[in-house]
């Protein structure tokens, strides 16, 4: 017997008696299940690097602020009630849909998240994941997509809201995004 069971035993009981009085918690239908997440297919099944004249949607790539591996992401246009931006911040809502952007380059990010949000829109979803990665294989030590990203969806008049996503979703390297109706 080793000098250290009686402090095993000690902390084995120590955490029965601190859990005696614990219930589990209910299911609450806040929670993003996977099986309530909607997958939606992007235009032509395919990415191409670069989009088409058919979309109506077009995207600078003026950054007006870059930003660091870490910073937090936030946006809201004007008129987006504080409470709904407070809901989309904490991760309140369930993702519809989600476009994990890892590998693209530049050209094939723009012309997927344009044709995973015009898709979005067609199939009337309201809240949809965007993963853009921390960049932290940026040039310049700048996360070249997180940029690009924060400035893409500030041009988009049907985005009314984006935020940097909850550590279990993807923390700074990915956005809850929410479209209008």
């Amino acid at each position: 017997m080793s000098k250290f069971d009686d402090f095993e035993d000690d902390d084995d009981d120590s955490f029965r008696k601190a859990m005696a009085d614990v219930k589990p918690l209910k299911p609450s239908s806040k929670l993003n299940h996977p099986s309530q997440r909607h997958k939606i297919k992007v235009k032509n099944n395919r990415i191409s690097t670069h989009h088409g004249d058919d979309s109506q949607i077009k995207l600078s790539d003026f950054e007006a602020q870059v930003v660091s591996h870490s910073s937090f992401l936030s946006y809201k246009q004007d008129g987006v009630q504080a409470h709904y931006f407070r809901k989309l911040k904490q991760g309140h809502f369930v993702v519809e849909a989600q476009l994990d952007l890892h590998g693209y380059t530049i050209d094939q990010a723009r012309s997927a998240l344009i044709n995973f949000i015009e898709s979005a829109l067609s199939n009337k979803l309201r809240v949809v994941r965007i993963i853009h990665g921390k960049g932290f294989r940026g040039k310049e030590f700048k996360p070249l997509l997180k940029n690009k990203v924060n400035s893409w969806l500030k041009q988009l008049p049907m985005i009314l809201a984006f935020s940097s996503c909850l550590p279990k979703d993807g923390g700074t390297g990915a956005v809850y995004v929410l479209l209008r109706r």
